[in-house]
């Protein structure tokens, strides 16, 4: 008989009294090694309960947080209003109802930094959005500036509507992409300007 199926076999035959006593020596030794273990990392989804450009349940704060990895819109808010860009530099989603339903807008005057969203790194995607009022007198894009700095950026837009965004030092009106990978899913880029020789919907000219 192999020695594992004998010694099971003697455990049962003990007194339950026994048993219970050996279960609760067994609990107790485990126990340390649980409480003391990492806890498991959840992805969090963040909601936006502010139109805000500041404060902790705005976009900006959200963004802000490195532990929303998900972020959505309550049912009341329907435009966000920033004055600078939106700076991403990590993986996210942020998950609008619908372009005709949410719009990101610039609001501050024509400035370096008055493109709506600035992405940096990470694999990022925009759904469900309308972004627009992007005034950018710098050398990247008004509406997405998307540079990736140093790795590049894996980024998606969904369903994303880019329009009365302009550019008038350099870049796109609509996008500016560099060092990026860019894809576009039922999503239009159009109503954009740019001066000069570059293109209004995107810069490089991507179609």
């Amino acid at each position: 008989m192999p020695a594992s199926f004998a010694a099971a076999r003697a455990s049962s035959r003990l007194p339950l009294h026994h048993r219970v006593r050996a279960a609760l020596l067994t609990l107790a030794l485990l126990l340390p090694a649980l409480v003391g273990a990492p806890p498991v990392a959840r992805a969090a989804s963040c909601v936006v309960t502010d139109g805000g450009d500041s404060g902790a349940n705005t976009l900006r704060g959200h963004l802000a947080s490195p532990t929303c990895d998900t972020i959505t819109f309550a049912a009341g808010v329907t435009t966000v209003s920033v004055t600078t860009y939106l700076t991403i530099a990590r993986a996210v989603t942020i998950q609008g109802p619908g372009a005709g339903a949410l719009t990101i807008r610039h609001t501050g005057a024509s400035a370096a930094n008055g493109n709506v969203f600035s992405i940096s790194g990470g694999t990022v995607t925009l759904r469900g959005l309308t972004v627009t009022g992007g005034r950018s007198t710098g050398s990247w894009g008004a509406g997405l500036s998307i540079a990736g700095i140093p790795a590049p950026a894996t980024v998606t837009l969904d369903g994303v509507t880019v329009t009365d965004n302009i550019a008038t030092n350099a870049g796109g009106g609509g996008i500016y992409a560099s060092n990026a990978t860019l894809t576009l899913l039922d999503s239009t880029v159009s109503a954009n300007q740019a001066v000069g020789a570059f293109n209004a919907r995107a810069y490089p000219q991507l179609w």
